[in-house]
């Protein structure tokens, strides 16, 4: 996190005299542990923070800036737990979720990571701590740039090689007042032994282009995105895991006549598919003439691998963990969802019994 503070050697003195006064308020020590921090004293901020859980251990930003203290180590299983728990203590916090994103990042947990971007973006969380001395003669932020949602979730689905839901974040980013500069530092850090690096800083120096702006961005992110939709889905594999071999599928017509003769009703893309049956939430859907369903993670055993396959999500909303993107196996439209009703007529059974 950054921590901006004008003057940090006299907010310091400040703060030191208002632990004198009170010496018993956790919350000083927590504000004076994040001047500590900004300042690089991470032993100092540790004994700070110390003494504050002696007085009261039930403060958020106590283990958020411990958290901070534990990541510049390098302990980030140790900071996430810190994050963990101060988010347990402050839900709402866009700064606390925001962190614990950045941190599983470093430890390659990235889908968990877009989640908590996720969440940051959606709920439009604040994402900054300040504190402020009741008389006004101090003030501090502790906070992250307004960009910084966006880019780290960039540098999320970059780490997954997903290049297309990179493109409308970065974007988003630059409006915010990310650079090309501040980007390359990042991915400097995190890319290093895990992906072509050289490949990843040629993208990015596209997206940061001179000229590259208003019209301009919407022409190149249609390019990028034709490229990066070329992601193919294998068919070889028989679990469902995303892929790089484009499939195969019937058309939104042929789908139709299939679940008109399946009993389906209210037949149209765009909409859950609908029938008397209990049936796992599936929702149909097509984009560039190609049909495709999103489903829910949690249903995923009621897909069988033999009939049905995944493949990268096609649309920016669903590439959330929660859901899955599937079509069933070339040839295997109807058994599919026969087989899906089948299996919700025996649940549905089951279900009712003691």
């Amino acid at each position: 996190c950054q921590v901006r503070i004008g003057d940090k050697t006299k907010a310091l003195a400040d703060i030191d005299g208002a632990i004198e006064l009170l010496p018993e308020s956790a919350t000083l020590y927590v504000a004076r542990s994040v001047i500590n921090l900004a300042m690089d004293e991470h032993a100092r901020a540790l004994k700070d923070l110390s003494i504050a859980m002696e007085h009261d251990s039930n403060i958020s930003e106590l283990f958020l800036v411990r958290a901070n203290v534990q990541a510049t180590q390098k302990a980030y299983k140790e900071a996430i737990e810190d994050i963990d728990r101060a988010i347990s203590l402050s839900r709402d916090s866009g700064l606390l979720y925001l962190t614990k994103g950045f941190f599983l990042l470093h430890v390659e947990q990235y889908e968990l990571a877009i989640s908590d971007f996720d969440r940051v973006i959606e709920l439009e969380l604040d994402t900054s701590y300040s504190a402020v001395r009741d008389d006004g003669t101090w003030t501090f932020t502790q906070g992250l740039l307004a960009h910084s949602k966006y880019t780290y979730r960039a540098l999320a689905y970059l780490l997954l090689d997903n290049k297309e839901m990179a493109i409308s974040d970065l974007f988003n980013a630059k409006d915010l007042g990310l650079t090309q500069v501040e980007f390359e530092e990042e991915i400097a850090e995190l890319f290093s032994d895990k992906i072509d690096r050289h490949s990843v800083l040629d993208f990015v120096k596209r997206i940061f282009a001179d000229g590259c702006a208003g019209v301009a961005d919407k022409v190149e992110a249609s390019k990028l995105k034709s490229q990066a939709s070329e992601d193919r889905v294998n068919s070889d594999k028989d679990s469902l895991s995303p892929s790089s071999k484009k499939w195969k599928t019937l058309s939104k017509e042929q789908y139709t006549d299939v679940f008109s003769e399946l009993g389906f009703y209210d037949i149209s893309t765009g909409k859950t598919l609908k029938h008397q049956k209990s049936i796992p939430s599936i929702y149909f859907n097509s984009k560039y003439g190609a049909v495709f369903f999103v489903v829910y993670a949690k249903d995923k055993h009621r897909f069988h691998s033999s009939l049905w396959k995944q493949i990268p999500p096609q649309r920016r909303k669903d590439a959330k963990p929660k859901f899955l993107t599937v079509v069933p196996r070339d040839g295997k439209e109807l058994e599919a969802f026969k087989q899906l009703l089948n299996i919700s007529s025996i649940t549905s059974v089951t279900d009712r019994i003691p």
